[in-house]
């Protein structure tokens, strides 16, 4: 999921690639839950940060 994280940085938040690399890990989350429903089990999900767009002049790291 590290990947969602660059791409996010490289390409801004909301862009294409963003969209569909949030829509497979999505698909993803959603077959792992289906294939744990009967388990007993819960899924926690968590971020270290939340993302926003900043200007190219902005970016302390390429």
């Amino acid at each position: 999921m590290g990947k969602f994280d660059s791409i996010c940085h490289r390409k801004g938040t909301e862009s294409k690639e963003v969209l569909k690399h949030f829509a497979q890990l999505d698909k993803k989350v959603a077959k792992l839950a289906k294939s744990l429903k009967d388990s007993n089990t819960t899924i926690i999900v968590m971020a270290d940060h939340g993302l926003v767009n900043t200007k190219e002049n902005n970016k302390m790291l390429d």
